[in-house]
């Protein structure tokens, strides 16, 4: 079972440790890959900087909202053990459609700055090769 939390996207390449080879003088690389259907498995996520600008979007007054495309890397841990069990990155949805009217309320800053997220659907696709059995 995998747990994730988060909210349209690109998608990176899942990385794994790879198996060192038994003659080799670097030190070893975490080999875990536990079984899917034997542990369970979360997702931390976590921001890992910003994309391009995609909107500005002004409202009445000096009221701006600036969307940059997010970035965001994401571990899986074991979640009886704690270990990690691989990192990867994923990227936020790639635009960003102004509303035409936003509601500000009086103790909001006049200028904000989001991240665009991805879909849980991309996380989903992102987090299947530590999901599932067939791994």
């Amino acid at each position: 079972m995998l747990v994730v939390a988060q909210g349209e996207t690109q998608i990176a390449a899942v990385t794994q440790a790879p198996i060192p080879s038994a003659d080799s003088s670097a030190p070893a690389h975490d080999t875990y890959h536990p079984l899917p259907e034997k542990v369970q498995l979360v997702a931390c996520v976590g921001n890992d900087g910003t994309g391009p600008l995609l909107a500005t979007c002004r409202y009445g007054g000096d009221y701006k909202r600036y969307w940059n495309q997010g970035k965001y890397r994401v571990t899986v841990y074991e979640v009886k053990s704690g270990r990690k069990v691989g990192t990867t990155r994923i990227s936020g949805i790639d635009h960003h459609k102004c509303e035409p009217s936003q509601v500000f309320f009086d103790w909001e800053a006049q200028t904000d700055w989001i991240l665009t997220e991805p879909t849980r659907a991309e996380f989903r696709k992102l987090l299947a090769p530590w999901a599932e059995a067939n791994h």
